[in-house]
């Protein structure tokens, strides 16, 4: 809620307490998180979201690199597929998550 508010140009409401954290820099590397744009632009590359899908954990994304845990084919009835080791995608290069990440940085991200 508080991103949205940031990136409305909307005030928080004074006295209202909310749990939640502005991370607009993530979407638009021009609104900096101390002043300094580089340092947004860092802190969204070390910045971890987390996928869910009700109180299941499918995905987690670090940088440009997504791993899936669990995937699931839209909501029809297909059984959801467990990854054990995760499924890595680099979604810079691969947006379509095609092609899974291997090697050396697929074994940095996962340790």
């Amino acid at each position: 809620f508080v991103t949205f508010l940031k990136l409305a140009n909307v005030p928080v409401p004074s006295g209202l307490v909310l749990d939640g954290r502005d991370i607009s820099y993530i979407f638009d590397s021009s609104i900096a998180v101390s002043g300094k744009p580089e340092e947004s632009i860092k802190a969204a590359d070390n910045y971890t979201f987390f996928y869910y899908r009700g109180p299941v954990l499918m995905a987690a994304r670090q940088g440009s690199l997504k791993a899936h845990f669990i995937t699931h084919s839209g909501f029809g009835h297909e059984a959801p597929v467990t990854h054990n080791p995760p499924l890595v995608f680099n979604v810079e290069v691969d947006p379509q998550e095609r092609l899974p990440v291997t090697g050396k940085q697929y074994e940095s991200f996962i340790a």
